[in-house]
């Protein structure tokens, strides 16, 4: 079995979720969310501006896929898209 290596940002992301003692589903649940992120727009979320993860969230609720949106924007709250926060 090949094991990817993470980026920077992820194994942030992974450091800050265990500090803050979330539990593994949760952690899952919030890369899983932000993995979505990135494949929506192919490109990393730490390049993605204002209103890309508007019309993302945009995208989102009429699919019902708010646990998706709560995620991301979780993360957003926690420091990870510091410059998208102002959506959340």
């Amino acid at each position: 079995m090949t094991t990817r290596a993470m980026s920077p940002l992820q194994q942030r992301m992974l450091e800050d979720m265990q500090l803050r003692g979330l539990s593994a589903r949760t952690q899952e649940a919030y890369a899983r969310a932000v993995w979505q992120l990135a494949q929506h727009y192919q490109r990393r979320p730490d390049q993605l501006g204002d209103e890309e993860l508007r019309q993302y969230f945009l995208y989102l609720i009429p699919g019902e896929r708010r646990d998706i949106v709560n995620s991301v924007r979780r993360q957003m709250g926690r420091g990870y898209f510091p410059h998208l926060c102002s959506l959340s």
